[in-house]
């Protein structure tokens, strides 16, 4: 069951050296597992890829006039202050908290398919997924985000959170989190967190404890809508590095959270997509150099 508050810290990078070495250590723990795509959540069926198109479409349209906007600000302000780029985290949510609904309720019926989770309780998770339409941005949060299950149609921000969701891949990763967590504010995807953390144990050697078990079901079908917005909105950043980029991280985890390191190896475990992704990008070269001196938030 819910427990009435979720919050969860956003994630922020690690150094390249340390990334790619965490991630050849993960790759190689999942060595054994299975080397099949289950196909109930991982390949998206003609009619999803068609839906895929339509959504990527007019997300692209939509968001054209914004993107020319941000494209101005950037030239007249060159780096942001911590407020400014807080702010437009929050434009940026707000923005994308539509497509990522859709992503969301879709992933989501995929991997109740898959562990045979009854309809029923997904179809209500859905509901409560779609009627959620006010992010907020909350003071007090800090480097988190939380839902409350008596405010359903809110998901919450805090500052340092909100500077971080400027990049899309970030802000749909962290919506789609807390969406899910509002998806099981009534307790509805408890069968399907138990079966996804009984997979993380036999595949990644990842236990989950009961607390923890639905934030990482939130994290597992985040990945998966991540996923799929990636492969719909192409940038010059390969799939693979906005994949890494996204799900890497360095919060060391609480009662109700798995450190980012024991999340990131459970996701490699439980989806052969996202393993095989990374398999062939390091074949390739794997990460390369990301300074921070990209960065256009100024304190």
């Amino acid at each position: 069951m819910s427990s009435g508050l979720n919050s969860g810290r956003c994630r922020f990078g690690m150094l390249p050296a340390v990334m790619m070495g965490l991630l050849m250590g993960f790759l190689l723990t999942c060595i054994s597992a299975p080397r099949k795509a289950p196909a109930g959540f991982i390949a998206a069926s003609d009619g999803a890829r068609a839906g895929h198109a339509a959504i990527a479409a007019d997300y692209c349209s939509s968001g054209e006039i914004d993107s020319q906007f941000r494209e101005g600000e950037n030239r007249s302000q060159g780096r942001l202050t911590s407020r400014q780029a807080a702010l437009r985290g929050m434009r940026n949510v707000s923005g994308l908290l539509g497509i990522t609904k859709t992503l969301a309720i879709e992933a989501m019926r995929n991997t109740a398919l898959h562990y045979g989770v009854p309809e029923v309780s997904i179809e209500a998770a859905g509901r409560r997924i779609a009627s959620a339409n006010r992010p907020v941005l909350d003071g007090r949060l800090g480097d988190s985000a939380m839902v409350d299950d008596r405010l359903p149609s809110e998901i919450r921000f805090g500052p340092t959170c909100a500077r971080e969701l400027i990049c899309d891949d970030d802000a749909v990763f962290t919506l789609a989190h807390e969406l899910i967590h509002i998806g099981n504010s009534g307790g509805d995807l408890g069968s399907l967190a138990r079966h996804i953390s009984r997979d993380a144990r036999s595949i990644a050697c990842v236990r989950a404890t009961e607390s923890q078990e639905e934030d990482l079901a939130c994290d597992f079908i985040a990945e998966i809508v991540l996923r799929n917005f990636v492969a719909m909105r192409p940038t010059a950043k390969s799939p693979e590095e906005r994949l890494w980029l996204t799900l890497a991280g360095g919060g060391t985890g609480d009662r109700a959270h798995l450190s980012d390191v024991l999340t990131i190896r459970a996701l490699i475990g439980l989806d052969p997509q996202l393993r095989f992704t990374f398999i062939r990008w390091l074949w390739d070269g794997g990460p390369g150099d990301y300074a921070d001196a990209e960065s256009q938030v100024t304190e």
